[in-house]
């Protein structure tokens, strides 16, 4: 019924649809948040976030290349148990290496809670390898419906487990348990919406082609998750784990409105950029479109966050999270950038051009690691900013190759992305100016006048420009029409969205 529903209605409910169903991690990452910061110091919160850290790195690189092969192969029962095999190798792998790290190195981060907590997490990822590969089947296949039920269901459960862990005393082991329920009830999910299809035959030689395959997009994509994670071990080795627990506060605070809006989008692009390659065709023409719906998007969000940010914190986190709001404000700048990344690298590996990607990133993440070297020791401010000054400068370079491989002309580009931008930077500045005035002198109070005027007013600017922001949408609407595949009688638009 939903999925019906979804398909009626056309692009906009399917992107509101996967917005609502992220909604659910990223409210739960903040409950979580909060409730930490009340039970636990910033000490004991960043010896988490910087094990947290390492399990999300291996994490991510699950949901990158066998992901993306598993989605856009046209021969899923060709190659499906081999891209499981190479993901569960690379996730022992991974998980062993900071093991080792740590074991050599006991005193890396001030002692041993890191490697302590790391062990007990660590085997969750290999239960998310099994996740990753039935989630990616579930949305080649356009089951969608019930995929947004059971996640938002299982990000209530696993948090709730979180929490009334902390309320029973278990200190940052409360935290532990989370990444097992979520991988666990996940997995049985999917499962039960959809029974994974395996290879009629185990190929060692097919192995090793996904492997080979998988290898630029693993180094690649562990280039990038430097950016994000780059500074939590650097603040943690140089300054100490409570400067973490601060800076990956802010970091998942910005991160949460972030993904809430990018996410959607992004999984958006992965989708039909790779249905349309595994059709045989070519995702050029609606590059220019996704590309601008990303910044059309985030950008009110981010810059919402940024202007009120100093007005909410610090009466949500209490003394002991002092310059909080300092630091949300500058990472919220460089996640603008990165969201537009987030939908040009799923681009450029559907269309065969995922080995330029390593280069740049390369270059990227050592200017990012020379610079919070550099710049660490002047405080956790001064890291904020060396981090959102390099994510933005890797995501224009990301954004350029994209828009080069598509050939797309400069000027219809640059116009569809100003037309994107304007409704966010109107609410921006509104939120901003009102968040500076002293007409009302409660600071939450203050806030909520600030977002519901931004609001307001970026509703107003997107009913002045609805006609300039129509092509946005116009090519995701034509494409769900053009595309289908042969594992079901489905439009694209029913798979597109999380």
């Amino acid at each position: 019924m939903l999925a019906k529903l979804i398909a009626k209605l056309g692009p906009v409910a399917s992107l509101g649809a996967g917005m609502l169903s992220r909604a659910s991690s990223q409210i739960v990452a903040l409950l979580i948040t909060l409730i930490a910061a009340r039970y636990l110091t910033p000490g004991d919160f960043g010896v988490y976030a910087i094990a947290a850290a390492l399990v999300t790195i291996i994490r991510t690189l699950i949901y990158s290349a066998t992901f993306q092969y598993v989605m856009q192969t046209p021969d899923l029962k060709r190659y499906s148990s081999e891209c499981l095999a190479v993901s569960l190798v690379m996730t022992a792998i991974c998980s062993a290496l900071p093991v080792l790290i740590l074991l050599v190195f006991p005193n890396l981060f001030g002692g041993g809670g890191v490697l302590w907590l790391f062990v007990w997490m660590a085997p969750s990822n290999l239960i998310a390898a099994f996740t990753a590969w039935s989630e990616a089947q579930v949305l080649r296949s356009g089951k969608i419906a019930r995929y947004y039920a059971v996640t938002s269901v299982t990000e209530f459960l696993s948090g709730g487990v979180a929490a009334i862990l902390f309320v029973a005393g278990f200190g940052v082991m409360s935290l532990v348990p989370m990444a097992y329920v979520r991988a666990i009830v996940l997995a049985g999910c999917y499962v039960w919406i959809l029974r994974p299809v395996l290879s009629s035959a185990f190929s060692a030689s097919r192995f090793v082609e996904v492997g080979r395959w998988s290898l630029p997009q693993y180094a690649s994509s562990l280039t990038g998750l430097f950016s994000n994670y780059g500074a939590d071990f650097i603040i943690g080795a140089i300054l100490s784990p409570a400067a973490t627990g601060l800076y990956r506060a802010a970091s998942r605070i910005t991160g949460a409105v972030s993904d809430l809006c990018a996410q959607p989008v992004r999984l958006i692009a992965t989708t039909v950029f790779a249905r349309r390659r595994a059709a045989g065709g070519h995702a050029s023409d609606l590059w220019p479109a996704v590309a601008a719906l990303s910044l059309f998007i985030a950008l009110p969000a981010l810059g919402g966050l940024a202007a009120v940010a100093d007005l909410i914190l610090p009466r949500l986190f209490g003394p002991a999270w002092a310059n909080l709001a300092a630091i949300v404000a500058v990472l919220s700048l460089g996640r603008v950038f990165a969201s537009m990344a987030g939908v040009a690298t799923p681009f450029l590996v559907a269309h065969g051009q995922h080995r330029i990607l390593l280069p740049v990133q390369l270059v990227s993440a050592a200017c990012l690691l020379i610079g919070l070297v550099v710049f660490s020791r002047q405080g956790v401010q001064a890291t904020a900013i060396v981090t959102a000054v390099s994510v933005s400068v890797g995501a224009l370079a990301y954004l350029g190759m994209a828009y080069r491989t598509a050939g797309s002309p400069p000027a219809a580009s640059a116009r569809l992305m100003l037309v994107a931008a304007i409704p966010g930077l109107v609410s921006t500045f509104a939120a901003g100016a009102l968040s500076r005035t002293t007409l009302v002198p409660d600071p939450i109070l203050l806030a909520i006048i600030a977002v519901a005027v931004a609001v307001g007013l970026w509703l107003v600017a997107v009913l002045v420009l609805r006609r300039g922001l129509t092509p946005i949408l116009h090519p995701l609407r034509a494409d769900a029409a053009s595309v289908s595949t042969p594992e079901a009688d489905v439009t694209v638009l029913e798979v597109k969205a999380r």
